[in-house]
């Protein structure tokens, strides 16, 4: 008997864990770029279809003054959080050709996506898709 409830304990104790990971993920969206970032910018990405009327998700800009860099991540809406969906973030600083971003199936946000940009402006693109395309971004934005 004891060990039936050994077993049974480590597997809730298992199940609870794997259920509770989740919504750790989740909550470290906002806080993906790390400490000393302040959000800038929040972006909504939208979609040309007429059956998408509202944003399929976000693009937040942080900064952080100490290092001059700029932070990028992209996520979906709340209805779609939780559910695999191809996210992609990409940023570089005005002017330049090449960006750096970070794309594939994630389940709460693309990045943090990292850009050296003080004294300049960034140029930063979000996709989300989950049955849509949707886009976002913009170009010469925080400037300083």
């Amino acid at each position: 008997m004891r060990f039936g409830r050994t077993a049974t304990a480590a597997a809730f104790a298992m199940f609870f864990t794997i259920v509770t990971v989740p919504t750790a993920d989740a909550a470290t969206a906002s806080t993906a770029c790390g400490s000393g970032y302040s959000r800038v910018g929040h972006y909504p990405i939208t979609s040309s279809m007429a059956q998408a009327k509202n944003p399929g998700g976000y693009l937040d800009i942080y900064y952080s003054s100490s290092t001059g860099k700029n932070c990028g991540v992209a996520y979906p809406t709340s209805t779609h959080q939780g559910k695999t969906s191809m996210l992609e973030v990409d940023m570089r600083k005005s002017g330049n050709s090449t960006w750096t971003g970070d794309s594939g199936n994630f389940t709460y946000y693309a990045g943090p996506v990292y850009v050296s940009a003080r004294g300049a402006c960034i140029d930063a693109l979000g996709f989300v898709t989950d049955g849509y395309d949707y886009r976002g971004g913009f170009y010469g934005k925080h400037c300083g």
